[in-house]
């Protein structure tokens, strides 16, 4: 029997949640926060330990699931990631889920990162860009995405908040 470490036990524990409209793009982002493990299943939860606070990481698909599921998952998570590719769905469709299922967690000072892929302007979440809970982060095809993804998990972690 294994002992826990004490860091393990002292550092702030947040819920974070991953959702996406785009299957491949929650996989590659998904592998980039728990260090290289893939998502096995539409519904998963994992507790990653190796960063400045641990976090219980629920990740969700968009296509299967309903706005009560939605808030019942996210209405916990203190953090939220939305993921979206602009370069393979329409704006409008990505800006309604947004709307619907995303935007209210704004309202109550959750973090909101939406990782956004996009070799076009984006200006769908124009709106929201003034929030201090509110980041945009855009991935072109030619950006490293590595550094991307760490960009806006480091711009999570500073913000997080009980």
């Amino acid at each position: 029997m294994g002992t826990i470490c004490s860091s393990c036990t002292t550092k702030e524990t947040y819920n974070i949640a991953l959702v996406s409209t785009d299957e491949e793009k929650r996989a590659t982002v998904y592998k980039y926060m728990t260090k290289g493990h893939l998502p096995l299943t539409k519904y998963q939860e994992i507790r990653l330990t190796n960063y400045k606070h641990n976090y219980n990481l629920t990740t969700l698909n968009t296509d299967d699931l309903t706005m009560d599921v939605w808030e019942a998952y996210l209405k916990f998570s203190k953090a939220t990631f939305f993921v979206c590719d602009l370069n393979k769905s329409a704006d409008f469709v990505v800006e309604k889920v947004f709307e619907e299922y995303v935007s209210n967690f704004i309202k109550n000072n959750y973090i909101i990162v939406v990782m956004c892929y996009s070799d076009n302007p984006v200006t769908i979440f124009d709106n929201y860009s003034e929030l201090n809970s509110f980041k945009l982060v855009c991935i072109k095809t030619e950006d490293d995405e590595m550094k991307k993804l760490k960009e806006a998990f480091a711009w999570m972690e500073k913000n997080i908040k009980k």
